[in-house]
């Protein structure tokens, strides 16, 4: 994020005029949840929270005789809370519960888990104004940390399936570093900002079992309110 700040101030230095604004906006993101697989199965059991606050810091630069420009930041995306019945083994999704203890074929499982997003944000711009307004659009790449933690508790008896970690275990292998990209469009008033992004598809990932685990996928929606200053 250092970095981002510095590049952008120095390109904001270099040019003759130039219009460098630091930025600040809270709102409200909606995740959505993946296909159905593992840990989220649509016609089970199911208590989601996917609306999260969340906010976003940064600077926006643009050469003032031109409406292009470019918008740069720290991206907080909030965090989603997933309670979910699903299948221990995904090839049973799309079947009717027949639990086998010894293989845990058919055999359900709760996930309770906690998860989040958050890295930065780096594209161009465009504003035009409008009367006492302007109005811009974005498009831009979104690197990011996803992560989701579930507590497991499987619905089965011993031995269900032979698994080392037991009936009860945590899993915190959900997470890594991943990239996607965005579009957006904002409206300004003096200082006041209005902005709305659709981020194209965040997910969390399982990389040490071949990584399509996960509650969120697909796109999140992000509609902020902030200030944009002069600098």
């Amino acid at each position: 994020m250092i970095r981002l700040i510095a590049l952008l101030l120095c390109l904001a230095s270099t040019a003759a005029i130039a219009d460098t604004r630091a930025e600040f906006a809270l709102g409200q993101c909606k995740f959505h949840t993946r296909e159905s697989g593992t840990w989220y199965i649509d016609d089970q059991q199911t208590a989601n929270s996917l609306i999260s606050r969340c906010y976003q810091i940064g600077l926006h630069w643009k050469p003032s005789s031109s409406g292009f420009g470019l918008r740069g930041g720290w991206v907080d995306l909030g965090q989603f809370h997933g309670r979910n019945v699903a299948f221990i083994d995904d090839r049973d999704v799309g079947t009717a519960p027949n639990c086998n203890d010894t293989t845990a074929r058919g055999c359900l499982s709760r996930y309770d888990g906690n998860g989040g997003v958050k890295g930065l944000a780096f594209g161009p711009t465009y504003e035009h104004k409008a009367g006492p307004f302007v109005l811009g659009g974005e498009i831009g790449a979104f690197v990011y940390k996803g992560w989701y933690d579930v507590e497991v508790t499987r619905l089965c008896n011993l031995p269900c399936g032979g698994d080392p970690r037991g009936l009860n275990f945590t899993y915190n292998n959900a997470t890594g570093i991943e990239r996607t990209w965005y579009w957006g469009v904002n409206a300004r008033y003096d200082f006041l900002t209005l902005s709305y992004r659709v981020y194209r598809n965040v997910f969390e990932q399982g990389h040490d079992i071949g990584g399509d685990v996960g509650l969120t996928g697909k796109q999140v929606w992000q509609f902020a309110v902030g200030v944009s200053i002069p600098i």
